[in-house]
């Protein structure tokens, strides 16, 4: 549970529990009603803001994500950003990778020839980048349910920095170009 403090005398919070069989509630009495029980267990002081705050004001939004997809184009059609990669948030990736897409994109239809060569183009250009970033916010959001999630893979923690390291100059350095 995260207590946020945003400004003007409010403050937000979020409550993470994994479901895997979830299924959204039917009503804004239930949706508080289950985060109360959850919390059964805590510190009275979380359960004491869930209690004082209305119902109607809870707002319940499962984080969904789904493994790579191996063709985002069909025809005249073609995916982009959470369509094509929908992505848990532990990174922070979904907007970015969206914006590269289009940006990619962008670029296939003024490069090419016509609609079928941009579009093979683009998700030749973005598949395999936004699979890689899928997986590891995947993992990301695991580590908060699982705190032996790097343990297991066999890693030790001084070449799991490593690893991210190199992985986030790879993220965030990333020029986009047409070249597939």
């Amino acid at each position: 549970m995260y207590l946020l403090n945003v400004g003007g005398g409010y403050t937000s919070w979020i409550s993470r529990k994994f479901s895997p069989e979830y299924s959204l509630s039917h009503s804004a009495d239930e949706v508080k009603s289950r985060i109360l029980y959850e919390l059964a267990d805590w510190d009275e002081s979380f359960r004491v803001v869930v209690e004082a705050t209305p119902a109607e004001e809870i707002w319940e939004g499962p984080i969904c994500d789904r493994p790579p997809l191996t063709q985002w184009s069909q025809g005249r059609v073609t995916l982009l950003g959470d369509a094509a990669h929908p992505m848990a948030p532990a990174m922070g990736q979904g907007a970015n990778t969206t914006f590269e897409d289009a940006y990619q994109l962008g670029e296939c239809f003024s490069d090419s020839a016509n609609l079928q060569e941009a579009l093979t183009r683009y998700q030749q250009c973005r598949i395999e980048r936004t699979k890689l970033i899928q997986a590891r916010s995947a993992l990301g959001e695991m580590r908060y349910y699982d705190i032996n999630t790097v343990a297991s893979n066999g890693q030790t923690q001084e070449r799991q920095m490593s690893l991210n390291d190199d992985f986030h100059k790879w993220v965030y350095s990333f020029k986009p170009s047409v070249k597939s």
